[in-house]
């Protein structure tokens, strides 16, 4: 009896050990499953983000559109265009026989708003300045259109500008002066400044030629940008330091140049013991130098990069200083959507350098371009 008991019990444990044994395998499998599951969603994720991605490319004389692959989405097909914002970008067509006209794209390449317009911009907070054409064809006055191509501020302005803060500055056609509207087109702050920035963080750069009218810091600066990270850079007399929004001076008028704050530093030019050429650095909002000036010329971070020139080339820095994309370009733009348009150029000619965000430059610069990762990797391989 015992020795039957005692194979019962064999067998039963053996049993046990083998259903606990199986359970194991198939949790382990179940987990490698879900790991598996979640690594191809995250990789299909971040696959349609870079499908999703738009870069102005040029092909021969015409401009179009690579994503996030390098595959080009949007044929070659334009006579100049503009990166996307907001999930539209501007392009240009010359019309031999009514000149050049501006419309909008969606990122389909499909227009919202056909080829019509004298000039325009890009769009922020669902708006556009665009210029539109008189009956007589030649003279324009700016108005505002939506994201459906629909022009919803008519075009009673002289200058509009972009939306910020809900609110655009406007020159009237019957004045010479700056006020703001807003998204009704509704003059919410009188023209009456002869000349006027967007609003950041709650205030506008403006100024009266007679320093009178109601402001929260009066006009007895040189010169001065818009508030970022609570703090504004301000000339006074031939330096620049950085006030508060209760025009304190939080750090004091020591450089030769300053400009606005970005991702939390802000760039900032000493001139050099000897000569009169600036070097580049950076600060923090405490003032305090995190990067020693040191660079021929730097750009503002983005994405948590930022353009430097040593000896007649382009690099890109991190916030410590560090040199991760080394100095081999002759024209970039800053990071946008993880990539950045360079340069590489015939230094003889005058023309190259750093571009804005309109590139029909590409026609009249001699550079091969091409767009790098964060790593200095090409996207798009320089060509003309």
């Amino acid at each position: 009896m015992q020795t039957s008991f005692s194979v019962k019990n064999v067998i039963t444990i053996t049993i046990i050990i083998l259903i606990f044994v199986a359970s194991i395998i198939i949790l382990n499998q179940s987990s490698f499953i879900s790991k598996n599951t979640d690594s191809n969603t995250e990789s299909d994720s971040l696959s349609d983000e870079k499908s999703n991605l738009r870069f102005v490319i040029l092909r021969g004389d015409k401009l179009g559109y690579i994503d996030g692959h390098g595959k080009i989405v949007i044929e070659p097909q334009f006579d100049d265009a503009y990166q996307f914002y907001e999930g539209f970008a501007s392009v240009m067509v010359n019309d031999k026989s009514a000149g050049h006209k501006w419309g909008y794209i969606d990122k389909s390449g499909n227009f919202i708003a056909a080829p019509q317009f004298r000039r325009n911009r890009n769009f922020s907070e669902g708006f556009a300045s665009v210029s539109i054409y008189e009956t007589n064809g030649f003279e324009s006055n700016d108005g505002y259109i939506d994201t459906t191509g629909r022009v919803v501020i008519q075009p009673n302005f002289k200058v509009a500008s972009s939306f910020s803060e809900e609110l655009a500055s406007i020159v009237t056609t019957k004045s010479n002066k700056f006020g703001f509207i807003d998204y009704t087109g509704k003059i919410v702050i009188q023209p009456q400044f002869d000349s006027a920035l967007h609003f950041s963080e709650g205030l506008a750069n403006a100024s009266f030629n007679d320093k009178n009218g109601n402001w929260v810091i009066k006009p007895k600066y040189e010169s001065a940008y818009y508030f970022s990270d609570s703090l504004a850079a301000v000339q006074i007399g031939e330096k620049w330091g950085f006030i508060d929004k209760q025009d304190r001076l939080v750090i004091q008028p020591i450089f030769d140049m300053a400009s606005p704050f970005y991702e939390g530093l802000a760039r900032i030019g000493v001139k050099e013991k000897q000569g009169f050429n600036n070097k580049f650095g950076f600060i923090n909002t405490k003032g305090e130098t995190v990067v020693e000036p040191q660079f021929d010329y730097a750009e503002h971070f983005s994405e948590g990069l930022a353009a430097v020139k040593v000896n007649e080339k382009l690099g890109y820095i991190d916030k410590s200083g560090k040199m991760v994309i080394q100095p081999q370009f002759d024209s970039w733009q800053s990071f946008k959507d993880g990539y950045a348009l360079v340069g590489l150029c015939d230094l003889n000619d005058s023309r190259y350098g750093h571009l804005t965000s309109q590139y029909r430059a590409f026609l009249t610069m001699n550079c091969k371009w091409g767009y790098i990762d964060k790593t200095g990797k090409y996207l798009w391989n320089p060509s003309n």
